[in-house]
C-alpha cells in the first residue's frame, strides 16, 4: 500500500493523469476481479455490473479532476496516510476505506483529507477502486 500511495503522490505532483489512471481498477479488472464479490452487486443492492461501473467511473473521474485542479502540478506536502488496519473482506478482495492523507501547506497549515476512494488489495497487489473522495 505504501508504494501505491507514494506513486499516487508523485503522479499528482506531476499532474500525470495517465499514471494515476493506471493505479485504479480498469473496467475489465472491475468486472472480473471486483464486481463478482462486491456487496453492491449482491442483494439487497443488486446493482448491475454496467450501472455499478458507470457510477465508479464517473465518480472517480470527477474526484480525479478535483484532486488535480486543487493539488496537481505542485508539491503536495505529503506527510502520511491513514487507512483502516482491518480491511473489509469481499471474496479474495480486501477493501481499505476510508483512507486519508495528511498534507502540510507551504504556510505550515495541516490538512487531513480524502483524495481517493477505497483501496483494493488482492493477493498482495494494491489498486484504487477509483479517485472519488467519498463513495458509498
Amino acid at each position: 500500500m505504501e508504494v501505491l500511495l507514494r506513486r499516487f503522490v508523485a503522479a499528482v505532483e506531476r499532474a500525470d493523469t495517465t499514471a494515476l489512471l493506471a493505479m485504479a481498477l480498469s473496467r475489465d479488472e472491475f468486472g472480473w476481479l471486483y464486481y463478482p464479490t462486491s456487496r453492491l452487486g449482491r442483494p439487497p443492492y443488486d446493482l448491475s455490473p454496467e450501472l455499478y461501473w458507470y457510477t465508479v467511473d464517473v465518480n472517480g473521474r470527477t474526484g480525479l479532476g478535483r484532486t488535480l485542479q486543487d493539488y496537481g502540478g505542485r508539491p503536495l506536502g505529503f506527510v502520511r496516510y491513514a487507512c483502516p488496519t482491518t480491511p473489509s473482506i469481499e471474496g479474495e478482495n480486501w477493501i481499505y476505506d476510508p483512507c486519508e492523507v495528511t498534507l502540510v501547506s507551504d504556510a505550515g497549515d495541516t490538512l487531513s483529507t480524502r483524495l481517493f476512494g477505497p483501496i483494493v488489495e488482492r493477493h498482495g497487489q494494491f489498486k484504487f477502486l477509483n479517485f472519488a473522495s467519498s463513495f458509498d
